[in-house]
């Protein structure tokens, strides 16, 4: 195994997003949103309309309605409902390893940085959770009748990070590298279960860093 990988995502598939990081970045409060803004409005509904009825399901008509604007301010934004659909999953994929990505910037163990991590993505996939369900719609739905949309960069992106971390971990002799996949799998395997959390448990769940704790340290010191 190399002792460092380096971070690789193609932009190419993220251009659509370069205005909208912020959106998601700098409101910790989904009660943040700029009610006055269209695009914020826009972007609030059609969220939650294609999470929970569908791609296919819903209309421009609708997504104008419930945001309060007309469809020649929604195209304004937006060249159709296509592109509506993909600037989501662009700003859900691109702040997401963002968030993986300052991991990597916490100084400390190979364990803190973990933890860190894992705290952040959970309060993202609490606080978003339409977009949470909406990518994985996306990801394990029927894709007949959604667009075309690739995460297997966002993916790859995303094991690289844990990757970097890992070998750290080799470094301080926390892993034998030997074993570094198998906990790369285990590590992915922990980051989709917290997505469930949120879906099943939406209301008042809060993840405590002391069980943050608890999992990674039984990933690596086994349960006692």
């Amino acid at each position: 195994m190399s002792e460092s990988v380096t971070p690789h995502i193609e932009k190419k598939n993220l251009s659509r997003c370069s205005g909208y990081r912020d959106l998601f970045v700098e409101k910790p409060s989904s009660t943040e949103w700029n009610l006055t803004d269209n695009r914020d409005r826009i972007l609030m509904v059609a969220a939650s309309l294609f999470a929970n009825r569908g791609y296919a399901a819903t209309s421009v008509r609708e997504i104008v309605a419930a945001a309060g604007v007309t469809k020649p301010t929604l195209y304004y934004y937006f060249k159709n409902k296509e592109d509506l659909y993909l600037q989501l999953l662009d700003m859900a994929v691109l702040t997401f390893n963002d968030i993986c990505r300052e991991s990597l910037e916490v100084s400390g163990s190979m364990r803190i940085r973990l933890i860190s991590l894992f705290s952040r993505v959970f309060e993202l996939f609490q606080e978003y959770g339409d977009m949470v369900k909406l990518v994985n719609a996306m990801v394990w739905g029927s894709r007949e009748s959604t667009p075309v949309y690739d995460f297997k960069s966002g993916h790859e992106y995303v094991e690289s990070i844990f990757i970097q971390i890992l070998v750290d971990g080799v470094k301080e002799g926390e892993l034998s590298s030997d074993h570094l996949q198998d906990v790369l799998v285990i590590l992915m395997g922990v980051l989709h279960s917290l997505q469930v959390i949120p879906a099943i448990k939406p209301d008042n769940v809060v993840l405590s860093e002391r069980f943050v704790e608890g999992i990674v340290h039984t990933i690596f010191d086994g349960p006692k």
